[in-house]
Order: structure tokens, then sequence, then C-alpha cells
């Protein structure tokens, strides 16, 4: 998804803001989540890093199927089962990257208008990384129930 998709805003509009709904905790952007669910922040995604044990290979699948051999996640019990989906490239107009990382898209603008921030997973690294990405480049979404 690029993060336009993935936030139900207009391809490409880098004025506009996504829509918030409220919940029981307050406001959350649903974007592309379905009714009950929504798209994390930088920080809800730091929050389940912390509680999955606080590395990379914690939230990671631990197939290989997913990963390249040998980078496989340690523990999926976290329930997060990250898959290295790779990312969708809009400025070469091609698909890289698959088993090696993964990005999911944060409701979080970036430091310019056409940048927002994502989470990025590696294959090699046991840090869970903040990265600042241009709006249109394809990367994975997860959802989270709100309360």
């Amino acid at each position: 998804y690029s993060w336009y998709s993935a936030v139900r805003v207009p391809e490409g509009d880098n004025s506009a803001v996504p829509a918030d709904s409220m919940g029981y905790f307050g406001p959350y952007v649903q974007g592309i989540c379905p009714e009950g669910w929504a798209l994390p922040t930088m920080e809800e995604y730091m929050i389940m890093l912390a509680a999955a044990g606080g590395t990379a290979e914690q939230i990671k699948s631990a197939s290989s199927l997913y990963w390249m051999s040998g980078y496989e996640g340690t523990s999926p019990n976290s329930g997060f089962n990250a898959r290295g989906a790779g990312r969708y490239d809009a400025v070469y107009g091609q698909y890289k990257d698959l088993m090696l990382y993964t990005n999911f898209w944060t409701v979080n603008d970036g430091d310019s208008p056409i940048s927002a921030i994502s989470v990025y997973v590696p294959y090699i690294c046991g840090n869970l990384e903040a990265d600042l990405s241009i709006k249109n480049m394809g990367f994975s979404v997860r959802c989270l129930r709100k309360r």
C-alpha cells in the first residue's frame, strides 16, 4: 500500500489529512483497516516491540519461507509474525527485496509533505527502526484493534 491508500487520502495529495475516528481511548486513524481497527502510530509500534521482547527478531516469523535463510525470527510467540514482504519501489516501478526486509506504514507524517514514517524490520539487524519514507512507496500495513 502507498501511505495515501493506507490512511485513505487521495493518492498524491500531500495536503490531505487522514480522518480521525473516535474510540474509547481517543482519536485514531482507521484508514484501510476494518471497523474498530486502526493504523498504528510509531509510538504504538514501539510499545508492541517492547511487549514482544525488544528486538526485531522477536516479531519476525520463524519460517524460512518468509525470511532469508538464517535470518528468521526467534520468537513468533509475540503474535506479530512479521514477514519479509519487501516493498514496491515507486521510483523504479518494481517490487524489491522480498525476504530481506519489510516496512509497515505508521500514521505519522515525515519531515516533508511527501514523506511519512514507516517501521523498518531488517533481515540482518536486531533493531526495529523508524524510517523516513516517500509516501508513494508500497509497504505493508498492520492494523490494531481499538477497544
